[in-house]
């Protein structure tokens, strides 16, 4: 019998200790989850964006030292680059 009492003790004690969650509870971990999700992809962002500047940042200053001749065939190479990255997405498609 007394073997039958700790069982139910040891039962007892186990559902008291489970974890329940209220809405909010449950609103305030997602939220969380979201805004450290958001703060994520801003960091990314800004990191890419900052080296996209960084990159035209350099190709304005190579540009200015170039001559004419330099610049049209540099305006030509990247015209070409653009035109061939447009194919490739087309053609992926």
């Amino acid at each position: 019998m007394e073997d039958k009492t700790k069982v139910e003790e040891t039962t007892e004690e186990t559902e008291q200790t489970e974890d329940t969650f209220t809405r909010s509870d449950v609103d305030r971990e997602v939220s969380k989850a979201v805004e450290k999700a958001i703060q994520n992809q801003r960091a990314k962002w800004e990191e890419e964006k900052a080296k996209e500047l960084e990159k035209a940042k350099n190709e304005a200053i190579e540009y200015a030292k170039m001559t004419q001749k330099e610049k049209e065939e540099a305006e030509l190479n990247k015209r070409l680059e653009q035109l061939e990255a447009r194919e490739r997405e087309l053609n992926r498609r």
